[in-house]
């Protein structure tokens, strides 16, 4: 493919995992542009501003489940009812490099066609009217007020969930094969799925990460992806343990053994939970500390010395005309006028730096630049583990009650036994715990915070018991009180 715009020739024939190409032509699209070099020389010439929009990608994962012609059928009628129907030229390339991962690139025209098969604009002027319909001369600009009016609506941000609920009809293909996977075009959040989304790499970090080279998108990414291990794992303990405690309440007695093991599991559900606490809390101490805690004031700092800098600049080369000796007086006073301005914006700018919180002379500009960038940098990650300390939270709610629950079914004649049973299986559950979790955290799994987590949880567990039994002995005395007074 060679470009009339620099005369170089492009040779994609050795990109691997390329399996085909294909070109859809909208209705009053030219026959030639079924050619590929023809198609985007023609849009880069159309396109006169050195900022104008060439091209829309996009790129669809085509489900691993379909074999290619049927996948190959799914993208086209895709393409043909969202795109080409509508009069754009969509350019598909079907990629497949056995990696379980198939799917097409999109390239899409942005520019309609006329009737003539000529390219039509993107936009159209309209004169701006007023009460009685007449047009408003703008004096400044010497012209009649008028606004761009797009020609299309193909740039409207409503299509992307149109495209995506487009493209969840892909199910019926899935259907037909005979599968029961099905897609889902909605995120987590609004499928009602305790599931966190991890974030997009992108090309450079998926590279470094290729190459065992660790990037912040990629360790936020691991964590959540342990985050929802964990909250599956303890979705799917409460449900289970919901059901055998049921099960239990309706014949606890004579079944000490059961009961035991039943409330072992729950500790050890709680136990794994309280853990994923301590280390969500642990990782994002670890980011706040790039961040401090009041960045809008530096922010707000950083801009108005900036622009101190900026003002200060100007002020010194209207000092230089209006103190030079050969400068004409009209210009003299025209940059006296301006200097007078500065100097009243450099006042106005002092004011509101005065007005600000003075710890913000602690940081160099440089440290400022740098606490900037961190924000941007951990800012959306620190909000991800904030939502997940939500989660792990909300599981916690319905975890610690699930297991007083079922300690007091425990009936008291059998309290001693059970609690025999327990201490018995105890160091079992503990093994399990830590197995579970270091198949969820892998290499990040901290035996030492474990063991912390470990003996506080039971701390607080015995807490609850000593509470319940305080609690039991007040309502004793307030009886025995009550009794006295009555005789």
């Amino acid at each position: 493919m060679t470009s009339d715009y620099d005369g170089i020739t492009h040779d994609y024939t050795k990109k691997r995992g390329v399996v085909m190409t294909e070109i859809l032509l909208s209705k009053n699209a030219p026959i030639q542009y079924y050619n590929r070099s023809r198609l985007w020389n023609a849009v880069e010439k159309v396109e006169k501003a050195k900022n104008a929009q060439l091209a829309r990608e996009i790129e669809v994962s085509i489900p691993k489940e379909l074999k290619f012609r049927e996948g190959y059928n799914l993208v086209n009628e895709f393409c043909n009812s969202n795109f080409v129907d509508k009069g754009m030229i969509a350019d598909i390339c079907f990629y497949d490099k056995g990696d379980g991962n198939p799917h097409a690139h999109i390239m899409l025209t942005v520019r309609p066609f006329n009737e003539d098969r000529s390219w039509e604009s993107k936009q159209k002027k309209e004169y701006i009217l007023d009460e009685n319909g007449e047009k408003i001369y703008d004096k400044k600009k010497r012209q009649y007020k008028c606004k761009s009016v797009p020609t299309t609506d193909w740039n409207d941000r409503g299509n992307v969930e149109k495209w995506r609920m487009s493209w969840a009809e892909c199910n019926k293909y899935l259907e037909k094969s005979g599968h029961d996977e099905r897609i889902d075009h909605r995120s987590y959040e609004r499928q009602g799925l305790e599931i966190l989304p991890t974030k997009h790499l992108g090309t450079v970090a998926s590279q470094m990460e290729k190459r065992n080279i660790k990037t912040d998108r990629g360790e936020a990414n691991r964590h959540i992806k342990m985050v929802n291990k964990m909250i599956r794992f303890c979705n799917e303990g409460i449900l289970k343990l919901k059901e055998e405690a049921k099960q239990l309440a309706q014949s606890v007695k004579n079944k000490v053994i059961k009961v035991a093991r039943n409330l072992e599991q729950l500790r050890k559900n709680l136990l794994c939970i309280m853990y994923s606490e301590k280390d969500n809390d642990k990782k994002i101490e670890q980011f706040r500390k790039f961040v401090p805690k009041d960045m809008d004031v530096i922010k707000r700092a950083y801009d108005l010395i900036r622009k101190r800098e900026r003002l200060n600049e100007e002020k010194r080369s209207y000092e230089t005309v209006v103190n030079a000796r050969k400068e004409k007086e009209k210009r003299k006073e025209q940059a006296g006028k301006a200097l007078r301005e500065v100097q009243m914006e450099l006042y106005q700018i002092d004011r509101q730096l005065r007005d600000l919180p003075q710890f913000y002379k602690m940081y160099s500009m440089y440290e400022m630049e740098e606490c900037i960038e961190n924000k941007e940098r951990y800012g959306n990650v620190i909000l991800r583990l904030e939502k997940m300390a939500d989660k792990i939270e909300r599981n916690q709610a319905i975890a610690y009650p699930e297991y007083d629950i079922a300690k007091d079914k425990v009936e008291p004649e059998d309290t001693e036994k059970v609690s025999e049973e327990r201490y018995k299986i105890r160091s079992e559950m503990n093994t399990q715990a830590r197995v579970e979790l270091t198949d969820i955290y892998g290499k990040e799994f901290d035996a030492e915070l474990f063991d912390v987590t470990m003996k506080e949880m039971d701390e607080l567990l015995e807490g609850k018991v000593v509470a319940r039994a305080e609690k039991e002995k007040i309502e004793e005395d307030i009886m025995n009180l009550s009794n006295v007074y009555v005789k």
